[in-house]
């Protein structure tokens, strides 16, 4: 528990006088404290997204937030994120196609967790 708290009063110092300290949170996560990369990297956006969200409470009060760039960077950054996405899910389902692999449309089971049951019973 003391190591965590070391951890994370160190995440927090940096997060919290350079607004870059989310780099170091994966990190510390996977080699300090054992976590595997898919459990640190959501801890660590989640640490992020609050300390951007508590930032920008703050910089609402002070009357420091620019509201035309804010605007101008999130109607950018969206579509871009979505057409990552999409890239990411087409690129899947064209090595899914090369390999022979059965896509999500070509699978009996469905989704959610009783197709996840099926696929896991019909495996044994």
């Amino acid at each position: 528990m003391l190591l965590e708290s070391l951890y994370g009063l160190g995440v927090g110092l940096a997060l919290g006088m350079t607004g870059g300290g989310g780099v170091l949170a994966v990190p510390a996560l996977v080699l300090g404290l054992g976590y595997s990369l898919p459990e640190a990297a959501p801890v660590a956006l989640v640490a992020v997204g609050v300390s951007a969200f508590l930032g920008g409470l703050d910089g609402l009060r002070r009357g420091l937030v620019r509201y035309k760039a804010a605007l101008l960077m999130a109607l950018g950054g969206c579509p871009a994120g979505g057409g990552a996405d999409a890239a990411v899910l087409r690129r899947a389902a064209a090595d899914r196609r090369a390999h022979g692999e059965p896509g999500p449309e070509q699978t009996r089971a469905g989704s959610g967790t009783r197709g996840l049951a099926q696929k896991l019973h019909a495996q044994r």
